[in-house]
């Protein structure tokens, strides 16, 4: 994880502003005062090595009130770090160790999604664009539909890696076609040669280097065991490309759920 690489970052350079060489002088500074104690005004005054003490002394409260500000200012940053770790977290645990159906608000499990992945969105630079219609609440295996949504915003972070940053923009819409919820989740990405698109959910089928080629296939699959299904399309290479997931909506549905 990411915010978890930050702290280890922060933390390592918190200890080396503590280990300042500037700071480690001190101790050699007052060893230097003990010495001479006894003869403490002739040191400072005739003893160049004692004036250059006073004028280490002078110079030394500066340099702690820096650091001190350095460490604050790493100490806030690994706070905000931890809350955010918290919120990702408390979004995971809402999904772990079930696959019982039930109904769910596809606007909340796109937010939660988007929570887990926020480390990654800021970090790349992701511009979260959400444009939600009115849907039904939906019943089905909410813990499989997270896990389409984490690995298609994964996609799409993965194929905006060579798109300028300011033009990095991740696209989510929602809406209703009869008796069918739709979630679109576009990227301005690298897009799909029109000779791959037909392959991208073929189980071991993959264009990235190391990859395995199991995660959209195994999208697929969850979305089928729920009645739905996932597409993509795109204009070809360097077009962006939008993967299109469909879910069923019960025939009698709850009321539409009211859009802030």
């Amino acid at each position: 994880m990411n915010l978890l690489n930050s702290i280890k970052i922060a933390a390592e350079s918190l200890e080396e502003e503590i280990s300042n060489k500037r700071l480690l002088g001190l101790t050699k500074a007052n060893q230097l005062l003990r010495d001479h104690l006894d003869d403490l005004e002739t040191f400072i005054l005739n003893d160049p090595k004692g004036k250059k003490l006073l004028s280490y002394y002078l110079t030394y409260g500066e340099i702690l009130d820096q650091t001190i500000d350095n460490a604050k200012q790493r100490i806030d940053k690994v706070r905000e770090m931890v809350s955010a770790i918290e919120v990702i977290v408390a979004a995971q645990q809402k999904y772990g160790g079930t696959m019982m159906v039930e109904e769910v608000s596809l606007t909340q499990l796109i937010e939660d999604a988007i929570t887990m992945q926020s480390s990654s969105i800021s970090s790349y630079g992701l511009e979260v664009i959400k444009e939600f219609s009115n849907t039904p609440r939906i019943r089905l295996q909410k813990t499989k539909l997270i896990h389409v949504l984490v690995n298609l915003i994964k996609n799409a972070k993965e194929a905006m890696m060579d798109t300028p940053v300011g033009e990095r923009k991740l696209i989510f819409r929602t809406g209703l076609t009869g008796n069918t919820a739709f979630i679109n989740l576009s990227d301005t990405g690298c897009g799909i040669s029109p000779e791959n698109l037909s392959k991208m959910f073929s189980y071991g089928f993959t264009t990235k280097p190391g990859g395995h080629g199991f995660g959209l296939h195994t999208c697929r699959i969850y979305l089928e065991e729920m009645g739905g299904s996932l597409n993509v399309r795109s204009d070809g290479e360097m077009a962006g490309a939008t993967f299109v997931v469909e879910l069923p909506v019960q025939q009698d549905p709850t009321p539409p759920e009211v859009q802030s």
